[in-house]
């Protein structure tokens, strides 16, 4: 769409909140199938800070929580303001992981996570090993609950 046309043009010279690069998505991935429960299609809070990358998932009614911290070790770039912190589908995010893996493995070219802070979208984003094709998935993002 439009919209994702327009960040990709300026993705790489707009400020965001967080932005970071993965050589390899799997850790990733891993936790995000891992958190993914049997019913529904919960919305999982991502928080960025300098040093790791938490997601966290909360039932409405709290009978089921879980947390996982990535740390920056797994990151090739990781770079968050103070306080960057959105809330995405898990089904989702987890789309467009599955999506962007096998692109980028086979070019040889890291993931990209961006979450500008004007825009309100998640970006998910990988190019060809000759940089000639972008794969880009836009996600829908709600503000934090208090309870994190």
């Amino acid at each position: 769409n439009s919209f994702c046309t327009l960040l990709g043009s300026r993705i790489g010279r707009a400020k965001m909140s967080c932005h970071c690069l993965m050589q390899h998505t799997s850790p990733l991935l891993r936790v995000v199938t891992m958190m993914a429960p049997a019913k529904g299609d919960p919305w999982v809070t991502v928080a960025f800070t300098p040093g790791h990358m938490v997601l966290h998932l909360a039932t409405d009614d709290q009978c089921c929580t879980a947390t996982a911290t990535v740390p920056r070790e797994l990151f090739t770039e990781l770079r968050a303001d103070s306080d960057c912190r959105f809330m995405v589908s898990l089904s989702n995010l987890s789309a467009a992981l599955q999506l962007a893996a096998p692109a980028a493995a086979s070019a040889g070219v890291p993931v990209r996570i961006a979450f500008p802070d004007a825009d309100s979208r998640c970006v998910v984003e990988t190019q060809s090993g000759t940089g000639s094709r972008t794969l880009r998935a836009c996600m829908i993002t709600r503000p934090v609950k208090d309870r994190l």
